[in-house]
Parts: structure tokens; sequence; C-alpha cells
């Protein structure tokens, strides 16, 4: 978990600073629509960066010798 926190913290401070750009608010206005409706854009930010750095880390132990 400590190696994932730093690409992940990475990741969500990167969705921040891009928070007005077309395709990150479309992702989270999708989330808000379909999952939870009062999600802060922070709380979005931290919930889809460890969603997307922990999927990536599944599929590399699942597929140890594959490029992902």
């Amino acid at each position: 978990a400590t190696h994932l926190s730093a690409p992940t913290k990475y990741l969500k401070d990167a969705l921040i600073t891009y928070q007005k750009d077309e395709q990150v608010s479309s992702i989270f206005k999708n989330f808000k629509e379909y999952l939870y409706e009062e999600l802060s854009f922070e709380d979005f930010s931290d919930a889809f960066a460890q969603t997307l750095t922990y999927s990536l880390f599944i599929a590399k132990l699942n597929h140890p010798f594959e490029k992902i």
C-alpha cells in the first residue's frame, strides 16, 4: 500500500488541477448522476484515483509478465 500511495496522490492532485477540463468534469458529473449525488469533487478525485491505481495494481498481479 505504501508504494501505491504516491501514484494515487499524484493522480488525485492532477484531477483537482484539471477540474475544469471538459473530460474530467464530464466524468465527475457522471459519478454524481449515477453513483452518489452529494459527492464533492475532492472526494470524487480521491475515489477515482484509488480505484484506478488499485485496479492497475490488481491487473499487474494477475498478468505479471504482460504490459498493462
